[in-house]
């Protein structure tokens, strides 16, 4: 039987997610993806590494990338299975990346996520546009907890018409006609129903802790 033009290039991804999965463990990362993609007319090799509870920097990356080059090196069926030379290319997740795969929910369990669904999911009025804390993947459903209403300003017409009705409501005069919208501390919504569900940048929290960093340097400057 012939052999799948798509064949060598999976199973060299294989082999090499399972080589960066063990460097990235080594020097204390966690491997999130590695595909093929394209640069010019050069295919890339592209590695997302993360580090729970800190920051992915340059030098991390190019630490990952010089190991992960190195063992990639000394694998001698790699290069029939590629069918061509590759660019190696090791990067973070970034702060508002979208989770597509079973590895990303395990790895980012806990991070408060954005999630929009296709309607109006689960009770308490959060509608198809709102944050959550993120659980887990169970079979074809995402398990959220915390759910809550996105800041002010971050919720540009895409909450659903319930969203609508519930501002529009609560715009009143009387404030007793504001809807309040419960607590909803457990959700499991299908994968299907969900259009996006990415990490959650809350960039006004980081420009107010860059302003407070920023203030402490200049008093200390001003001590010193």
């Amino acid at each position: 039987m012939p052999t799948s033009k798509n064949h060598g290039p999976e199973q060299a991804l294989a082999i090499i997610t399972q080589a960066a999965e063990e460097i990235a463990q080594s020097l204390g990362f966690q491997l999130v993806d590695a595909h093929f993609g394209q640069q010019g007319r050069k295919t890339s090799l592209e590695i997302t590494i993360y580090k729970p509870g800190g920051r992915i920097g340059l030098a991390d990356c190019e630490k990952v990338s010089r190991e992960l080059e190195s063992k990639l090196e000394s694998l001698s069926e790699l290069p029939a299975l590629l069918h061509g030379s590759y660019v190696l290319d090791v990067c973070s997740p970034g702060i508002e990346r979208v989770l597509k795969h079973e590895r990303e929910y395990k790895i980012f369990a806990g991070s408060q996520v954005e999630l929009k669904a296709k309607a109006d999911v689960g009770a308490g009025g959060f509608g198809q546009h709102f944050l959550a804390t993120l659980v887990g993947l169970e079979g074809d459903r995402v398990k959220l907890a915390a759910l809550k209403e996105l800041p002010k300003g971050n919720d540009k017409g895409s909450a659903g018409k319930n969203g609508a009705k519930n501002a529009a409501k609560g715009s009143g005069k009387n404030k007793k006609d504001k809807i309040e919208i419960e607590p909803v501390h457990e959700l499991s919504v299908p994968l299907k129903q969900i259009t996006t569900l990415k990490l959650y940048a809350d960039l006004s929290k980081a420009a107010h802790d860059n302003q407070e960093c920023e203030a402490l340097e200049a008093e200390a400057s001003l001590e010193s």
